[in-house]
């Protein structure tokens, strides 16, 4: 980590499928937290959240998350359809995103539509950024102890 400060390279480490490593978000986060390396953080990948149940948990990456890979399942396999052809609950993730500061590129990682081509990704990347505004634009959630 240390030659990668030196250069100005920030590290993102990808959340991943169920049974490999990295695949809790919470405890992600608490490894992230006691590294206490601010150029270190996450590639957070929202279909492999939603493959291990974990997408409602993403708020524990929030400080951290430098990079995404989005991308819609229906919770079985890892199928990179574009996001809402899926099961993915996209409010939960335009929510975390809209407060994760390090998330200003938002990458789909999708492949095209065999008969459609491009043009799926194409209109939901506009439905995720409008999402992602209209997020951005709410007041914050103050909770009371």
């Amino acid at each position: 980590a240390a030659p990668a400060e030196r250069q100005g390279v920030r590290l993102a480490v990808e959340n991943m499928q169920a049974n490999h490593l990295c695949d809790d978000l919470v405890e992600m986060g608490r490894f992230l937290a006691s590294l206490r390396l601010p150029w270190a953080g996450v590639c957070f990948d929202s279909g492999h959240a939603h493959l291990c149940g974990q997408t409602e948990r993403m708020s524990a990456l929030v400080p951290y998350i430098l990079s995404t890979h989005l991308h819609d399942n229906h919770g079985k396999s890892d199928e990179h359809l574009p996001p809402f052809r899926g099961d993915v609950r996209w409010h939960t993730v335009a929510a975390a995103l809209a407060r994760a500061d390090g998330a200003q590129v938002l990458m789909l990682e999708v492949g095209p539509d065999q008969h459609a081509g491009v043009v799926p990704s194409l209109e939901s990347a506009r439905r995720l950024r409008s999402m992602l505004a209209r997020e951005r634009r709410r007041p914050p959630i103050i909770r009371k102890r």
